[in-house]
């Protein structure tokens, strides 16, 4: 069932990959891990909402909070801008309240710096950006189905990439090392 629901999931999101999890939050804690993101690094993550800051603070780095966009309530590529450290080791973006950060300017940012995007879509099921859904914008999407979000099963996670390096990366951290054959 696991594996019907990641490949209807990524399908409905209009992307390559899934992989479940427990929850949003186990989500986000795997993306940081896949990335790399270590002890001592920096995330840049918006001032509004703050769920990613307790798995930014569980492995050990650094939340650096910035300001959000008045008219969207999602963060503000210039503060991301301003910043950005040698510590920054990837940037967590929050679609929220039905809305969506600017991605081309985040992106963009990304690109230019060399620092991955975290999409934290727990409140964008089904959301696009020209024509490209929630959690395949960036290097990585993460999706909770807790009672309280758009798509809910009570609880449980997803987290989304198009890039099967990424993924495979995913599946080993998911799978405590093993790939997704179940060897090691």
């Amino acid at each position: 069932f696991e594996t019907e629901f990641t490949e209807k999931f990524s399908k409905y999101q209009g992307g390559k990959y899934a992989v479940c999890v427990t929850s949003g939050m186990v989500a986000l804690y795997c993306a940081l891990k896949t990335l790399g993101v270590k002890k001592d690094d920096e995330v840049i993550i918006p001032a509004f909402p703050q769920p990613p800051a307790l798995s930014i603070c569980y492995i050990g780095a650094t939340p650096v909070f910035v300001d959000i966009e008045e008219s969207s309530l999602c963060i503000d590529p210039q503060r991301i801008k301003d910043a950005i450290t040698e510590k920054t080791k990837a940037i967590i973006i929050i679609h929220t309240h039905n809305t969506m950060s600017n991605m081309d300017e985040i992106i963009e940012i990304s690109k230019k710096h060399k620092i991955p995007v975290i999409e934290d879509c727990c409140h964008a099921h089904g959301m696009k950006w020209k024509n490209i859904g929630a959690g395949y914008l960036g290097d990585i999407g993460v999706f909770s189905f807790e009672s309280s979000k758009v798509m809910t099963c009570g609880e449980g996670g997803m987290i989304t990439t198009n890039n099967k390096k990424i993924f495979d990366r995913l599946v080993a951290i998911k799978n405590m090392g093993n790939d997704s054959s179940g060897k090691n």
